[in-house]
């Protein structure tokens, strides 16, 4: 799976840089012209924190990537690390939908309004293709992170987590969100219920994370970084 993603990764980013250079060239002028704009109650401290608090849904499902991480060092270089990169295709797409702006803000898929805009459709194929294995991706580490969860605590309690219990969660896992995106449509879930639960992270799990974590940091001393 680390593979996998490691590889797909870097075409997700290569695309990227495309269709920032595509439409860099059609409209860079109206991007620059764009980014100038300004607006006082645009709430755009309280927007990056929610959109910063919304990826936080990631980070419980992601802990068993920790396993390959032995120092302080290493952890605080791929925090910062993870950061930039994660951030590096976000900036990319939203410098892109500048060039259509405001009509792009009322587009359920904003990203496939900009690729119409190219008319190139062999690479708006590509863009999708790769788009969806993206998502494939993600569903994948997620699953795959609810089921390292599980055997965490069964490992905890003496027991194990069979291949068929990992396949079994997994199945349930995939009919309910369908299930949940299909009842409710995927544009509620986002802007409702995504940001609802994203409350519950950072109570249930940031902030004792952080508050507990640095407890015992200034418990124990301070440790060397390596």
């Amino acid at each position: 799976i680390e593979r996998v993603f490691s590889v797909w990764s870097l075409l997700l980013y290569a695309v990227y840089v495309v269709l920032i250079v595509l439409v860099l060239r059609d409209h860079g002028g109206t991007i620059v012209a764009t980014a100038g704009l300004w607006e006082e109650d645009s709430a755009w401290i309280m927007g990056g924190l929610r959109y910063a608090a919304y990826n936080l849904s990631a980070l419980p499902a992601m802990l068993f990537a920790l396993r390959h991480i032995e120092t302080r060092r290493e952890a605080l270089s791929a925090g910062l690390l993870a950061g930039l990169i994660a951030m590096f295709p976000g900036a990319l797409i939203f410098t892109a939908f500048l060039a259509h702006y405001p009509a792009v803000v009322s587009e359920a898929i904003p990203a496939a309004f900009v690729l119409g805009g190219l008319d190139w459709p062999l690479f708006q194929l590509l863009f999708q293709l790769i788009l969806f294995g993206t998502f494939i991706e993600t569903g994948t580490g997620m699953i795959h992170g609810f089921n390292e969860r599980v055997a965490g605590v069964l490992q905890e309690r003496g027991g194990s987590m069979s291949h068929w219990q990992r396949l079994g969660i997994a199945a349930v896992v995939l009919v309910v969100s369908v299930w949940l995106a299909d009842r409710f449509g995927l544009i509620a879930l986002i802007s409702q219920g995504y940001g609802l639960i994203t409350w519950g992270y950072w109570i249930f799990f940031l902030l004792p994370v952080l508050i507990v974590g640095s407890w015992r940091i200034l418990q124990s001393g301070r440790p060397e970084l390596s």
